[in-house]
């Protein structure tokens, strides 16, 4: 169901977004440059620390270590023509070549081919990848969304750092820089160009596609798997513009696409569906006279066809001759030869990496902790500063949330149980949204009506219905109503790759299960039925654990709760953590900048509130909670 929504929200902004978007280049790049986080992560100038440099057939290679970031030092290789005079220069930032790096054996044959065409190569390790990379939990640390910074605004931000570095060498022509990357490297690449004017070309290859393409490849659980990659889904993309749209701020800059025919993540024909409208954009406005467009045999990579289109449009660009060569060795041993996307069982990993003299460091590092270490300390100004929040600006940092609809809620199955009568309902969230609950009312016909208790949880109706939560209640006469919010229980999705998907759109899993929460009530509040009847003025709202965040929520935008609680965590603060396991659904983008917990604990009051519960102490703290004196 969340699924489906997100890609059909998807589609339908597309048709905003895309040509008929009336937004300037100017505009594309402000949004860019906010959503990604990019001016949140400042750098210093420092020296580069020069490793080593050794001398191959007409290059020169140097080894060193430079450290944009504080505490983030980047180990990097600097090809460069064995030739007098200043070169054109470009930066390689490698796409998910994990446990290499810039020693991967077709990022290096790559560089190699370049910097023997006459063009200078600045090719290092992303974070989380090569000699920074400790284990597999690197490209997938949720802490940094809540103070505005994700993974694609850091890697740009090391990228055009890397440019900053060029243009300080004697060596290289500062008028004659380029960007170059394939997969996700071109995908760093891409708004990397979008933001800086410095860059002359970009050579982007097996990544572009339609967002709806890279949606629909996610959100059905076939893509960011794992809790491990959020270098795509960046936050409001699809309302910032389409990819052709974004591509077409670029209007200055010589750029060549170049997708893979048998890749089957970047289908050809989401390809093909962004050089349409980058063509129908340039006819409408007379621009994009650099632009060209190169489909190549097989699969996705930096093999060779993909590898000798980018390297000679570059070389091209910059007034140089380049004559292939895929047969000549590379400069540096990989350190991990059966790479993972290449291992079979028959040849499967080795265990440890292997030595190689085109390392800088001594030993890898991990850079997790110091990225959670980072966003604490941006969280620790943050807070000095955050306004007081209002209704309005919750509504705000929430996303569009529809009125709720007038549909009579359907009841489906009803049947009595020991204590209690049990009904499942269906009620209609939204258009084309219909979620389930179970609805469990205490056998009391009489007019001593009961309140309702919503129970909560992230694993569904059922479970919220056998929480110690909801069982307490039914103890004390309420009755019970525990929602299946869309993507869990009977409807339960691909909970990772959803949720990052759907930052994407205007409206996030975040903004959905809270318009599903409203609906509870709404039906609640609006209840017609002849039979049982329930006290309208006492509905609680209740989560378990990080649910317990969600119902904050929904009591501060709907004044027909009369009280709210939850268990577990007390502030977004402690959120940040690493390698979280919590939904990125509770990770929106700079979202500790506007508000945390005590922020919607104000706006409920004088309403009574109950956070941060500890599991133990649950039934205890329900049995004052929830008595109420009747009048």
């Amino acid at each position: 169901m969340p699924a489906e929504f997100i890609v059909a929200r998807a589609l339908d902004l597309a048709k905003i977004s895309g040509v008929s978007s009336a937004k300037s280049n100017s505009d594309i790049r402000s949004e860019v440059i906010e959503a990604i986080g990019f001016n949140k992560i400042r750098t210093s100038i420092t020296e580069s620390k020069i490793i080593g440099e050794m001398k191959f057939d007409g290059y020169i290679v140097r080894k060193f270590i430079f450290e944009p970031i504080k505490g983030f030092p980047i180990p990097a290789h600097l090809f460069i023509p064995d030739l007098p005079g200043k070169h054109p220069a470009v930066v390689h930032t490698p796409g998910h070549w994990m446990e290499d790096g810039k020693l991967a054996g077709e990022v290096q044959r790559f560089n190699v081919n370049l910097v023997k065409a006459g063009v200078a190569v600045l090719c290092f390790d992303p974070v989380g990848q090569g000699e920074r990379r400790v284990g597999w939990h690197q490209h997938g640390q949720l802490a940094p969304l809540l103070v505005g910074i994700t993974n694609i605004g850091w890697m740009v931000r090391e990228t055009l750092s890397a440019v900053d570095l060029l243009e300080s060498l004697e060596s290289i022509d500062s008028q004659k820089i380029g960007l170059v990357g394939a997969s996700g490297g071109g995908f760093i690449s891409i708004f990397a160009s979008v933001i800086d004017d410095r860059i002359k070309v970009a050579a982007i290859g097996c990544i572009v596609n339609t967002h709806v393409s890279q949606i629909r490849d996610a959100a059905y659980g076939t893509g960011w798997d794992g809790w491990l990659d959020l270098c795509n889904q960046i936050p409001r993309l699809c309302v910032i513009g389409t990819m052709g749209k974004i591509l077409s701020t670029l209007d200055s800059k010589k750029i060549i696409i170049v997708n893979a025919l048998s890749d089957p993540g970047f289908p050809i024909a989401g390809a093909r569906e962004v050089v349409k409208e980058i063509k129908s954009i340039a006819e409408a406005t007379g621009t994009q006279k650099n632009f060209k467009y190169v489909e190549v045999e097989g699969e996705h990579g930096l093999h060779q066809s993909t590898a000798t289109t980018l390297i000679r449009f570059i070389a091209e660009s910059f007034e140089k001759n380049y004559e292939s060569d895929f047969t000549s060795n590379i400069s540096f041993a990989p350190q991990w030869p059966n790479s993972h996307e290449i291992a079979t069982a028959e040849n499967p990993q080795q265990f440890r990496s292997l030595p190689s003299k085109g390392t800088c460091f001594e030993f890898p590092i991990d850079v997790n902790e110091s990225l959670i270490d980072f966003s604490k300390s941006l969280l620790s100004e943050i807070e000095n500063i955050r306004p007081v929040l209002s209704l309005e600006r919750l509504r705000e940092v929430l996303g569009p949330i529809p009125k709720p609809l007038s549909k009579r809620v359907q009841v489906v199955q009803h049947r009595s149980e020991d204590h209690w009568y049990l009904q499942t309902l269906r009620i209609q969230s939204e258009l084309e949204i219909e979620i389930e609950a179970k609805f469990a009312l205490p056998k009391n016909w009489t007019d001593d009506f009961c309140g309702v208790f919503v129970a909560l949880h992230k694993d569904g109706a059922q479970s919220a219905l056998n929480s110690a939560e909801a069982q307490k209640a039914l103890a004390m006469g309420y009755a019970v109503l525990a929602p299946d919010l869309r993507g869990t229980g009977r409807t339960a999705c691909s909970e990772f790759e959803v949720a990052t998907a759907s930052w994407m759109i205007d409206r996030d899993l975040l903004n959905q299960r809270v318009t599903d929460g409203i609906a509870c009530i709404e039906y609640l509040s609006a209840r017609y039925s002849t039979g049982q009847q329930i006290d309208k003025g006492n509905i609680v709202v209740w989560g378990q654990e990080e649910y317990g965040l969600l119902g904050l929520i929904i009591t501060a935008l709907d004044h027909r709760v009369n009280r709210c609680g939850s268990s577990g965590i007390a502030s977004f603060r402690e959120l940040m953590v690493l390698n979280s396991e919590i939904s990125p659904m509770f990770y929106k983008h700079d979202l500790l900048r506007s508000l945390d917990v005590q922020d919607l604990v104000d706006i409920i009051s004088p309403r009574s509130c109950k956070i941060g519960v500890p599991q133990k102490s649950v039934e205890k703290s329900l049995s004052s909670f929830l008595r109420v004196e009747k009048k």
